[in-house]
């Protein structure tokens, strides 16, 4: 274990904020966080300072962290040794990261893209589908519209399922991309790849599998769906490179993707 003396508090949580650490104190006072309520990610740099058996830690020090975690009691006792305290404090932590670890595989995927964001994105990809099976819609053809829904529901389970493939491989290969600057940034520290959760090398073959399921549903589409698709596949792709420009670059090429769809 690598550690590292300091004269004082002061100069070990000024050390420790400069490598982007959050410094919480263990004591009890008056709006403290319960262990078990703190709102800590797996991943994120953490700190905690342990006080003196007797006096605790001192409140200069307290006004030094972040904020103190609170180690809920009941009954007459009020308080615990260092060790113990440490102990309760460090499993805590601890356990939060093996609970993530053991997490499945499926599930940080889905956390990786954000899943639940697609769910709330699918009414668009709906409403394009039924705009464009509408749009030429007459007293005439009322009949064929009809026959449509009847007999090629399946197109609308296409077009659901192109919608999931290629969100999902431009969100991934975003994590991809930014995954050194992720690192660097306290708050996207957490995230999959940067945390250890996946892999990189993974998130690139997960976004090239999604690329290809989606060229495939197309296919089953129209020719000229088919033919489009890498065309679609490199503007929601290029997104993670047009951002890092200008905002005009990233409105010239969600403009430039809405006009093609």
């Amino acid at each position: 274990m690598n550690w590292t003396h300091f004269a004082n508090a002061a100069e070990a949580i000024a050390d420790l904020r400069a490598k982007n650490y959050s410094v919480y104190a263990i004591e009890q006072v008056e709006n403290s966080t319960h262990l078990h309520e703190l709102e800590w990610t797996p991943g994120e740099p953490i700190a905690v300072v342990l006080g003196n058996e007797v006096t605790g830690v001192e409140q200069t020090t307290i006004g030094l962290c972040d904020g103190c975690i609170e180690i809920p009691q009941l009954g007459m006792k009020h308080s615990l040794n260092i060790a113990t305290a440490a102990g309760v404090v460090l499993w805590e932590l601890v356990s939060r990261i093996l609970k993530m670890q053991k997490m499945s595989t499926a599930k940080k995927y889905l956390s990786l893209i954000k899943f639940s964001h697609t769910i709330f994105a699918m009414p668009f990809a709906i409403i394009g589908f039924f705009l464009g099976v509408m749009w030429f819609r007459t007293p005439e053809n009322e009949i064929a519209v009809g026959l449509f829904f009847k007999e090629k529901w399946y197109l609308f389970l296409l077009v659901i399922l192109c919608m999931i493939f290629a969100r999902s491989a431009a969100m991934a290969f975003n994590r991809y991309l930014d995954r050194s600057f992720d690192a660097r940034n306290p708050r996207t520290a957490v995230r999959e790849i940067p945390a250890g959760i996946l892999k990189a090398d993974r998130v690139l073959w997960f976004t090239i599998i999604n690329s290809l399921l989606f060229v495939i549903c197309t296919y089953f589409i129209n020719s000229i769906c088919f033919y489009l698709s890498p065309v679609a596949l490199a503007v929601v792709l290029g997104y993670s490179y047009t951002k890092r420009f200008t905002p005009y670059a990233i409105w010239f090429w969600v403009q430039d993707y809405l006009w093609r769809r």
